[in-house]
């Protein structure tokens, strides 16, 4: 018998009929893919184009990867695909809401770079207004309502999936794809499609909490917070090694002030109690003093001054360009890249400007699991 702790036991979704919105190609082929090899017993993928649909089940099984076709935009696609798929299984274990569309980008490149400020302002909205409104909608339709809407239609078949939990060994789940880009305010970004992808990770968060008896899940790499190299915030020269040593440090902050307050009691000599509440409130201060400096820097996130020089940026670097130390060839310089200062550096990056929430430590934990791991968790 396998070990529950082994690979096998882990990644195992042995016996699980999971339904995939989006099945046929990109993310969601790879993980109808993924679940398949991993010992899935049925996998229903839909989606509008059904000769996609029946490539992709003829390329990987078609006695287990199931097409249907169907709008996930329609409430009656969803109803009657989920009646379709209580007839033939009775219940589900995985609900993965993948469907999506990428929506209008807005100007990138203007016709000339000698125009004028108002001249390039005038094509950027011209553009913009281009672009049909119902366009723009229709991003968050199929983004973000779609994924509610589907989560309502198959409700009713996870429920029934988690009243025979012996096989699969794990309650039924929901997982919808968002992304990185629901993070992100780059220019030249589609709004349409990084705004939706916001309401999704968000409408998951909610389905999590409104569902409780359902592991809700969505995909997506952690946000890294871009920076530039010639930011003043976090670019001292003068600092990229200690100018003040460790054991200096606690001479200037504690042996000087208790020097000073020894100096006052010879020259003044107060009364014992006195003396006694005197050096009570020096040990008082130096223990608030690092407590609220710690208090502070995590709440907030204090970068080191010496940030930029702890890394090393890939050669050619431009100075004036948004990047981050993993797209733009940052090495952390840490024995290994061992994990606490690595997810030190993301919680940092996370609070660059502003104070956030600093959860991305334990979502890169999640989120680099493999989907197989994500199902069984």
């Amino acid at each position: 018998m396998a070990s529950p702790l082994s690979a096998a036991t882990l990644f195992n979704v042995q016996g699980m009929v999971a339904v995939i919105t989006g099945g046929g190609s990109g993310i969601g082929l790879t993980m109808t893919k993924t679940l398949v090899l991993n010992g899935a017993r049925r996998v229903y993928i839909i989606g509008r184009r059904e000769s996609i649909l029946r490539s992709a089940a003829e390329s990987i099984d078609p006695n287990v990867v199931i097409p249907i076709q169907g709008d996930v935009t329609k409430i009656e696609d969803l109803e009657e695909i989920s009646a379709t798929i209580t007839q033939q299984e009775g219940s589900i274990n995985l609900l993965i809401a993948n469907a999506g569309i990428m929506g209008p980008r807005p100007l990138k490149t203007f016709s000339s770079e000698a125009l004028s400020e108002k001249e390039k302002a005038q094509q950027y909205a011209s553009h913009a207004l281009a672009t049909p409104m119902e366009d723009f909608t229709n991003t968050y339709h199929v983004n973000g309502s779609a994924v509610y809407y589907t989560a309502m239609a198959f409700l009713p078949l996870l429920v029934a999936g988690n009243e025979n939990t012996a096989t699969t060994g794990s309650t039924s789940q929901i997982i919808t794809t968002s992304s990185i880009a629901g993070f992100s305010r780059l220019p030249g970004a589609s709004f349409a499609y990084n705004s939706s992808k916001a309401a999704v990770t968000h409408m998951s968060k909610m389905l999590a909490s409104a569902l409780v008896g359902f592991r809700i899940q969505f995909l997506a790499s952690p946000f890294h917070r871009m920076f530039s190299l010639d930011n003043l915030a976090i670019s001292y020269p003068h600092a990229t090694t200690e100018r003040v040593s460790v054991p200096w440090l606690f001479i200037y902050a504690g042996a000087v002030p208790l020097g000073i307050l020894i100096a006052w009691a010879l020259l003044v000599r107060p009364g014992a109690h006195k003396a006694h509440v005197t050096l009570l409130g020096w040990g008082i201060s130096m223990v608030l003093t690092m407590f609220i400096t710690d208090v502070i820097k995590n709440a907030v996130g204090r970068p080191r001054p010496d940030l930029i020089a702890r890394c090393k940026p890939k050669p050619g670097t431009p100075a004036h360009t948004l990047v981050t130390w993993e797209s733009d060839g940052f090495e952390l310089m840490y024995p290994d890249n061992v994990l606490y200062p690595a997810n030190l550096l993301r919680l940092f990056e996370s609070k660059l400007h502003v104070c956030e929430n600093n959860s991305s430590t334990l979502n890169k934990v999640i989120y680099d699991l493999y989907l197989p791991g994500l199902l069984v968790s």
